[in-house]
């Protein structure tokens, strides 16, 4: 009896041993995979991994180093579902410092900016502050997606000071107030109003004239033809010709207030990035 347990417990050790012999050789290749910039191979290589560990931390290793490869190949939706999978995983909190910048960064590139948003939250919960100052560029980067103005300008003075970069704050601030957003509903409404004057309000004055003419024409068309005595004929096409570009008109004037807005938006936060990161000048 006593010499089957021992069989058995050397087996069990040996069964140990050679799992984790298997372990590293499957991490050590992935490893080499990214290293020689074969990133599909290396994140196929570090899924093995996943399934093989034998703990949380492994397991979480091997998930941010796959997401880390499918970021570097460009594929950054995919990088971001690799990398949520860690999120029921029990770790230490350095690794879960690095899967959650990982995971904020490729969901700021997959244009996800309500999951980086709440990534960032997670660190400032983390017990090492430095592990905040070191995503402060990265917040910067979300606040302007979500066109949190105050707090990204805030935030872009502490790292200046941070990173000794020289900031014409008032220049920003200015240049902050002067976006000229317009409003959606507005230009909808003024569109409704008067045929055209949305688009006017958007900053497109030739198209609201255009619109405006094809409004009145297409209502005097109907208006000429019944009064010639063509009752049907003026009151279908008249009026449904009139409908078309008045409602038309109506949310066109909203989608140009968006691309307005979108297009200021986007030149502010280009200016920031800019200012903040060198390379991008």
């Amino acid at each position: 009896m006593w010499y089957r347990l021992i069989c058995i417990l050397l087996w069990s050790v040996c069964a140990a041993e050679a799992k984790a012999s298997g372990d590293e050789r499957v991490s050590a290749r992935a490893d080499s995979l990214l290293a020689a910039g074969r990133f599909a191979e290396a994140a196929l290589e570090y899924e093995r991994a996943v399934f093989s560990g034998r703990t949380a931390e492994a397991k979480a290793q091997a998930l941010l180093q796959k997401g880390r490869c499918q970021k570097l190949a460009g594929n950054y939706a995919e990088a971001l579902r690799s990398l949520k999978r860690s999120d029921t995983l029990a770790v230490s909190e350095r690794l879960a410092y690095h899967l959650r910048y990982e995971t904020a960064l490729c969901a700021y590139l997959a244009e996800n900016p309500v999951e980086a948003d709440f990534q960032l939250l997670q660190i400032k919960r983390l017990s090492d502050p430095s592990w905040q100052d070191s995503c402060l560029l990265l917040q910067i980067l979300v606040d302007l997606e979500q066109e949190r103005w105050s707090e990204s300008r805030e935030r872009i003075i502490r790292y200046a000071q941070q990173e000794n970069i020289s900031i014409d704050t008032l220049q920003l601030a200015d240049e902050e107030k002067d976006l000229g957003l317009k409003s959606r509903t507005k230009a909808r409404r003024l569109s409704k109003v008067v045929p055209g004057l949305g688009q006017v309000y958007a900053g497109k004055p030739w198209r609201g004239l255009s619109s405006f003419l094809l409004t009145t024409g297409a209502a005097a068309y109907g208006v000429v033809t019944v009064l010639q005595g063509y009752y049907i004929t003026g009151s279908l096409s008249g009026l449904g010709l009139t409908y078309r570009f008045y409602s038309g008109g109506v949310r066109y004037a909203g989608r140009l207030a968006e691309v307005h807005n979108a297009r200021a938006k986007e030149a502010y936060a280009g200016k920031v990035r800019s200012l903040l990161l060198p390379a991008e000048k």
